[in-house]
Formats: structure tokens, C-alpha cells, sequence
């Protein structure tokens, strides 16, 4: 889904004062064709949502997919996908450790948890 990198070490780009650091690309992925619009961190899984591309009744059309990733290799843990038409996941946020993202599916916006 798009092409994911994971920098160490992790930069806050608000704040004016940080220093500057050399930065070491730990691992990238590249493995289809999407789009990665949002990530969220729950201890040492990265889960990266957005959408890919599928060919649904002849008509390729956009997905919300969602990846679980091992935060420190990029290992592809578990992945769900909305195949029902046309929609994409937008955003995440992780609440009381658990994952919760916002869907955008046709023209109508969607919380799952």
C-alpha cells in the first residue's frame, strides 16, 4: 500500500529546537499499488490504513485496506480489506490501546473500532 519508510530516529518536526541528526532508513515496503494516508502505533505493531487497488466486476476501484506491520522490520502481520466498493480509510488514532480509524465509503464517512 503505498510505499511505507520507518526513519530511526524518530523526529518531532514541531519543535524548532531539535537538533539535527543524521537519520538511518530502517526498512521500506513497496509491495502494491496504494495509497497510505495515515499510521498508528499499539507497542511494537504499526498499523498503516489506506487504500489499494482491486478489480471488482471488471472495474478497478480503490479499497480500504488496513496493514499490521512488525514496527522494526516491516513484516506484513495481518491485513483487512474492505471489498465491498468503493472507499478508502483516512485516518487512525489508538484509544485505551485499541485502533480505531475513520472510512470514507462512497460519499459517506464511517467509524470502525
Amino acid at each position: 500500500m503505498g510505499q511505507i519508510l520507518l526513519l530511526n530516529p524518530p523526529m518531532n518536526l514541531s519543535s524548532a529546537q531539535e537538533p539535527r541528526r543524521e537519520l538511518e532508513l530502517v526498512w521500506a515496503r513497496s509491495e502494491r499499488e496504494g495509497a497510505a494516508y495515515s499510521t498508528c502505533i499499539i507497542g511494537d505493531i504499526l498499523y498503516i490504513v489506506g487504500a489499494t487497488y482491486k478489480n471488482i466486476d471488471g472495474k478497478v476501484i480503490s479499497v480500504g485496506t488496513i496493514e499490521a506491520r512488525y514496527a522494526y522490520t516491516g513484516e506484513l502481520l495481518n491485513e483487512w480489506v474492505n471489498d465491498k466498493g468503493p472507499s478508502y480509510f483516512v485516518d487512525c488514532t489508538v484509544l485505551n490501546n485499541k485502533l480505531f480509524v475513520v472510512e470514507v465509503y462512497y460519499k459517506y464517512g464511517s467509524i470502525y473500532f
